[in-house]
């Protein structure tokens, strides 16, 4: 009976696999590869792009003039609002907003509607004022009458205190509720979503509901142990 020989050739294929791990530890050899693949990328002819999509670049120019990236909820709705205007019909988000962000400033109420109310209120006020005694000066109003006049100057000073009060609590926005409603203007808003292994406990049954039928994908089964 003849001795079988070891076949060798069954080494090889772990001598190769074994020489490549050991390149993957070289530099030179990591950045060879990613050159390789860029020249290959190079050589395969590139799918013909759709003239009805529109990739929204957020290039050097933008950064410069808006800020640093990512950029604040507030100007991705400005964003939306425009895309409306010039009749988009699809917009899809590739970034994720799963954390609250800080509150905004409403530049345009604070710049120009706050300081246009303050004049017109502290005008009407200061005329009233005026007015109340010019007519004690000229004696329209006597004196035993004013106290009606100072009252009604008094209401008139309350409630131009609320509306300022009011006008002013506006400044500070929530940006993603106006996000939110920027996407429901569009109304074709996507945005990425990502799936927790457990359900939210303080999610309430209302907001459970439409998640279910309108965001959830239908006849979709996912396989026992699936992560």
């Amino acid at each position: 009976m003849k001795k079988q020989r070891p076949r060798l050739d069954l080494l090889i294929p772990f001598v190769v696999a074994a020489a490549f791990a050991a390149l993957n530890l070289v530099g030179f050899y990591r950045s060879g590869e990613n050159r390789v693949y860029d020249l290959l990328l190079h050589l395969k002819p590139a799918v013909p792009e759709s003239p009805s999509l529109l990739f929204i670049d957020i290039d050097d120019t933008a950064i410069a003039r808006v800020g640093t990236f990512p950029w604040s909820r507030d100007i991705m709705a400005d964003g939306l609002i425009v895309l409306k205007e010039f009749g988009a019909a699809y917009a899809v988000f590739d970034i994720e907003y799963v954390d609250p962000s800080p509150r905004g400033i409403n530049a345009q109420l604070l710049e120009q509607e706050v300081p246009e109310l303050f004049s017109r209120e502290f005008q009407t006020i200061q005329q009233n004022i005026r007015d109340l005694f010019q007519a004690l000066r000229q004696g329209n109003i006597g004196l035993g009458e004013a106290g009606d006049y100072i009252r009604q100057l008094e209401e008139l000073t309350d409630s131009s205190r609320q509306l300022l009060l009011a006008k002013v609590g506006e400044i500070a926005r929530d940006n993603d509720t106006y996000l939110g409603r920027a996407a429901r203007l569009f109304g074709k808003a996507f945005f990425t979503v990502n799936m927790v292994p457990e359900p939210e406990p303080n999610v309430g049954e209302e907001l459970r509901r439409y998640v279910l039928d309108n965001v959830a994908l239908q006849k979709v089964q996912v396989a026992a142990g699936f992560p």
